[in-house]
C-alpha cells in the first residue's frame, strides 16, 4: 500500500492539482479569482488561476517541482535536478506568455494590467532565474499584497467588467 501512495505521490498531474490546490488556499482570501480556466484557442490553453485585483490581472501558473530549478542556457526548458536524476520541462514562462496572450486578445482593454507570475511550491529550490514574477508558494500572498500598478488602478466597477469577460471565456 505504501508503494501505491508513493506512486500517486509522484504522479505529475496528482502533484500538479496538490500545487494549485494550495495556490488556491491563498486566492481565496481574495475576491476575484478563478481556478482552472479553460480557454478556447487553437493551441489548447488552461490557464491555473487568474486573480483581479485594484492593481493588476495575475495569471498564475504553479508548479510542483521538487529540487534544485534551473533556467536552460537558452531559455526555453526548465531544469529540476532531485536526487541525482535530471528532468527538462518547457518553460512555465513561455508557457504563461502564451496564456496571457491569449487573454490580451479578450482583455484588451485591460492587457497593460495582465501580470505573469510562475509560483512553485516550497520543495523546489529556484536557481539562476531571471524573472522577477517567478516566486516561491510562501512569498505568493505578499507578493500580491505589495504589489503596485504603474497604471491608473482598476476601478470596482472595471473589476466586475473583466470578472464578466472572465467567466463568459471559462464557460
Amino acid at each position: 500500500m505504501f508503494k501505491s501512495f508513493k506512486k500517486l505521490n509522484n504522479n505529475p498531474k496528482i502533484k500538479g492539482l496538490i500545487g494549485e490546490r494550495k495556490v488556491n488556499q491563498i486566492l481565496n482570501k481574495f475576491n476575484y479569482k478563478y481556478h482552472n480556466i479553460k480557454l478556447k484557442t487553437p493551441k489548447k490553453t488552461q490557464i491555473d488561476h487568474i486573480l483581479i485585483t485594484n492593481d493588476a490581472i495575475f495569471v498564475i501558473e504553479t508548479k510542483n517541482y521538487q529540487g534544485f530549478v534551473f533556467e536552460s542556457n537558452d531559455k526555453k526548458n526548465f531544469i529540476v535536478l532531485n536526487n541525482n536524476k535530471r528532468t527538462i520541462y518547457n518553460s512555465p514562462i513561455i508557457q504563461n506568455d502564451y496564456h496571457i496572450k491569449n487573454l490580451s486578445h479578450h482583455l484588451s482593454k485591460y492587457k497593460n494590467y495582465l501580470k505573469s507570475l510562475i509560483v512553485f511550491m516550497d520543495s523546489a529550490n529556484i536557481k539562476s532565474i531571471e524573472y522577477e514574477n517567478v516566486i516561491n508558494y510562501r512569498s505568493l500572498y505578499k507578493y500580491i499584497k505589495t504589489y503596485q500598478t504603474k497604471n491608473k488602478p482598476i476601478t470596482d466597477n472595471e473589476i466586475i467588467e473583466i470578472n464578466t469577460i472572465i467567466t463568459n471565456l471559462n464557460k
